[in-house]
C-alpha cells in the first residue's frame, strides 16, 4: 500500500484572524490552486482509491483540485487536526487516522493524505513506530510537499 501524504497548496493566511477556528477557514491562493493543478498532472500514473483529507477548508479545496484527473471518492477524517490539542494527543489521533486507512485499503492501493503541515510528524511516528509524545518536534510541510509511505501488510 501506498501513503501518499500531501500538505495543502499555499495557504491564503488572513492575518488579522487570531482565532485558531476561524484560520481553518482559510482558503488556498491562485498559486495553490496552480500548485494543485500541477501535482494532479503528475497523479494521472497511479490509480489512486481514495482521497482523505482534514475538514480545513483549505485542505479541502486542495484535494478536489488534485481530483480532476484522478475521479476518486473524497472523505473527511475529523482526525486529521490538531487545533486546541496536546500535541501528543493530535499525534495519536492522527495515528489512529492513518492505522484505519491501512486496516481497510488493499496492499496494492494507493490512498492520499490531504492535512495540514504538522501532521507530517504522525506520519513519520506512524510508519517508523514511534509513540507518540510530547517531546517530538513540529515537524512542518509547505506548499504541496508530497510524500510516499509504502506499507507492507
Amino acid at each position: 500500500m501506498k501513503i501518499i501524504y500531501v500538505h495543502h497548496a499555499e495557504r491564503d493566511r488572513n492575518e488579522n484572524i487570531v482565532d485558531s477556528k476561524l484560520m481553518q477557514e482559510d482558503d488556498i491562493t491562485e498559486r495553490g490552486i496552480k500548485e494543485a493543478t500541477l501535482f494532479s498532472e503528475t497523479l494521472k500514473k497511479f490509480k489512486i482509491k481514495a482521497i482523505i483529507t482534514s475538514p480545513y477548508k483549505r485542505c479541502l479545496h486542495t484535494a478536489q483540485i488534485i481530483n480532476q484527473n484522478i475521479n476518486a471518492p473524497i472523505y473527511f477524517d475529523d482526525r486529521f487536526n490538531e487545533i486546541n490539542m496536546e500535541w501528543k494527543e493530535a499525534l495519536k489521533l492522527n495515528m489512529q487516522a492513518i492505522d484505519d486507512i491501512v486496516k481497510k485499503y488493499e496492499e496494492d492501493d494507493t490512498i492520499i493524505c490531504v492535512t495540514s503541515g504538522v501532521n507530517i510528524s504522525a506520519f513519520i511516528c506512524y510508519f517508523y513506530k514511534i509513540e507518540p509524545n510530547n517531546n517530538i518536534p513540529y515537524t512542518q510541510a509547505c506548499g504541496i510537499s508530497p510524500v510516499i509511505f509504502n506499507y507492507k501488510k
